[in-house]
């Protein structure tokens, strides 16, 4: 009988992810434990080439062959991808490691401990890329203050001016725009913003 897996959507494992997931159970505990950062960056940040760059830090800073990292860091990120754009609770998570474990739980709450913290970040990526994908979602920003005291138009301004650099994903693309806002346009932002506040 297949071994099936709720994030598979109750398909079956194939062997890689078995494999995978018993050479993520052999890796030393410290490693089982900094590996969890280095599988959600992955996935919020799929596609980025730092990705790779921090892999290759990460077998050098725990002294592991990055072949032998590589199925445990695959079959984990796809695991948990798969849980995050499946929305599994976390019971049904568990109770897939422990069909794939064989009745060895090693490893087991290092990731189930981490489970709803990196599922939460995994799953407002997938927010952001969605909506990226039919336009515009803003993913930052950055802001200065300046002072106006004079231009063409007037003389004796004296005035703040706030620089806001709205940090935006279109698609793949990631891109910025900058606006002024002068003290009434604070105004009506904050005005606009509080009325999502809870």
């Amino acid at each position: 009988m297949p071994v099936t897996l709720h994030v598979l959507g109750g398909g079956p494992a194939t062997e890689a992810i078995r494999t995978g997931w018993a050479t993520y159970q052999a890796l030393p505990e410290p490693v089982q434990t900094a590996l969890w950062g280095l599988i959600a960056s992955g996935l919020v940040r799929a596609g980025d080439p730092r990705v790779q760059e921090e892999v290759r830090a990460f077998c050098e800073a725990h002294a592991i062959d990055e072949e032998r990292l590589a199925p445990a860091l695959q079959t984990c990120g796809l695991l948990l991808g798969q849980a995050a754009a499946l929305g599994v609770a976390r019971a049904d998570f568990r109770q897939d490691l422990e069909t794939l474990s064989d009745g060895n739980s090693q490893g087991h709450e290092t990731v189930l401990g981490r489970y709803d913290a990196i599922l939460g970040g995994v799953r407002e990526s997938m927010v952001v890329g969605s909506l990226a994908d039919h336009g515009k979602v803003l993913i930052g920003l950055d802001w200065r203050v300046d002072r106006v005291s004079a231009s063409s138009r007037a003389a004796r301004l004296d005035t703040d001016v706030i620089y806001l650099t709205l940090r935006y994903r279109e698609g793949d693309s990631v891109d910025r725009v900058t606006l002024q806002l002068s003290t009434k346009g604070v105004r009506d932002l904050r005005a606009f913003l509080q009325r999502f506040e809870s």
